[in-house]
């Protein structure tokens, strides 16, 4: 394997790494990380916490629902690091972790080409696609508070990005069929690739012109997504979705990049009431 630019920073591993399907994952890590520490599970972790930890990397061997508590403890122990759980062929998807947009599920079979991927890019911000999107300069200028759509398979993943931006005091509410909402005068409509798969820009260009009935004209769209290639951003992009936001991504910069599309300055105010699903 050619030697890369590494970014700084700790890989805390959390559980078994001589599983053989862990063993790609495993030479990489030590190939491209600074640092690795190896926990044996998610209390081990907590007893015996590492430094300067830039990714939590959670290795599951079993199947079933991790310790909700535990995780959490995690999250408070590690606030600044991304986290990962690496299901192996005997695990599924955890639901749960879908509702934190810094913890990701992904299967072990990509586990390996993420984290080189993750790695080896700029450690200016923890994800060089949300880096990008941060930058945009695609504010409305509006000088109210934004209605804002979060469009996801169902309100436990979109819980997460809701809060987000009703922290900033714009109204928010969720669908999972842009169809059959009656909500109107939309703002910003963002896309979770849990109801938004990846795909060509024929389709994407079905999507935004279905949102349209309860969109403003000038209304933006997100795109919030973990595994699109190159070339299925682009053509998210192509058929008219202003950013992509690549999951996972550090908080603060999702907040800037709400604040940058909806043109609202921060608020410490309390947010607004609004319903948590579209009627």
């Amino acid at each position: 394997m050619p030697c890369s630019i590494t970014s700084p920073g700790t890989l805390l591993w959390i559980g078994p790494r001589r599983r053989v399907e862990v063993q790609r994952l495993s030479t990489v890590a030590e190939h491209v990380c600074p640092q690795v520490a190896y926990r044996s599970d998610l209390q081990d972790a907590v007893d015996r916490p590492a430094a300067s930890v830039r990714l939590v990397m959670i290795v599951k061997s079993k199947s079933g629902e991790m310790d909700a508590a535990t995780l959490s403890t995690i999250a408070d122990v590690y606030p600044s690091a991304q986290r990962w759980i690496v299901n192996t062929s005997l695990c599924q998807t955890v639901p749960s972790a879908r509702r934190d947009p810094n913890t990701v599920p992904m299967s072990w079979r990509i586990a390996a080409d993420r984290l080189q991927e993750y790695w080896t890019s700029p450690a200016t911000e923890a994800n060089p696609m949300v880096a990008k999107a941060a930058k945009d300069t695609i504010g409305t200028g509006l000088n109210r508070p934004a209605a804002v759509l979060v469009l996801a398979d169902r309100l436990a993943t979109a819980d997460h990005w809701m809060d987000l931006v009703a922290a900033d005091g714009h109204s928010v509410c969720w669908a999972n069929n842009v169809e059959s909402t009656s909500v109107r005068n939309i703002d910003l409509c963002l896309w979770d690739d849990s109801l938004a798969a990846p795909t060509d820009v024929a389709t994407w260009r079905t999507r935004i012109r279905q949102a349209g009935r309860c969109t403003r004209s000038s209304a933006r769209h997100a795109w919030m997504t973990v595994l699109a290639t190159p070339q299925q951003i682009q053509s998210a992009r192509d058929a008219g979705v202003d950013t992509v936001i690549a999951k996972p991504g550090p908080v603060a910069a999702v907040q800037r990049l709400l604040r940058n599309m909806v043109g609202v300055p921060p608020t410490q105010s309390n947010p607004q009431a609004s319903p948590r699903r579209a009627a």
